[in-house]
């Protein structure tokens, strides 16, 4: 009776093994099969220039316009680069980092009515190309000069005495009348200081 039983027993435990087999066999083919592909799976890495596609500068004054990019999937910092070159007195400057900055004063006669067609380019793990244009407005004119010195002033005979002459945005003041300053009296100064002395 007690050998029946341990053979009993034992042929349960073979019977046993199989199923667990199986069970097991089963519990690991599920889990290839329900793998999640990696993050971007069948998407190709690619480069976007998202600033606008064009600027203006004035003439004569100073300016900045920033590039910026945007990339896909891709670990590598596109290069950018512009053609034909910028009109002088400006500079087209890559940060390393993926944008660029269009800096400078444009120069005397840049200014026209028609932009300057650039081609923006970033190029890394892919490239982007932008129409990018350019507008150079001409300078305002200067304001006009205008004197900050009375209009009048008196002088003592044999006595001397100086009057200034000054005006704001004047490169230089000269004298013109009728006729000449009186005698003894002398003007001086003019040049490119705005002021003038009337003295004698």
């Amino acid at each position: 009776m007690g050998a029946g039983s341990g053979r009993e027993r034992t042929r349960r435990i073979v019977v046993l093994w199989p199923a667990l087999a199986l069970v097991a066999g089963s519990l690991l083919s599920v889990h290839p099969a329900t793998a999640v592909p990696a993050a971007g799976f069948g998407i190709t890495p690619g480069v976007t220039i998202t600033s606008p596609s064009g600027t203006t500068f004035v003439e004569q004054s100073s300016g900045s316009f920033l590039v910026t990019t945007s990339a896909t999937l891709s670990p590598v910092i596109p290069t950018l680069t512009v053609s034909p070159p910028p009109p002088a007195g400006l500079s087209f400057v890559d940060r390393g980092d993926g944008t660029a900055t269009l800096v400078g004063t444009p120069a005397p006669g840049t200014a026209r009515e028609t932009p300057y067609d650039l081609t923006i380019t970033a190029s890394g793990a892919a490239t982007a190309v932008q129409s990018f244009s350019l507008v150079i407005a001409a300078a305002p004119p200067p304001d006009p000069p205008v004197f900050t010195s009375p209009d009048a002033t008196t002088f003592t005979e044999g006595t001397y005495a100086t009057f200034i002459v000054s005006a704001t945005n004047a490169n230089q003041i000269t004298v013109s009348a009728a006729t000449p300053l009186p005698g003894g009296l002398t003007a001086s100064g003019g040049g490119g200081n705005a002021t003038l002395v009337i003295a004698g």
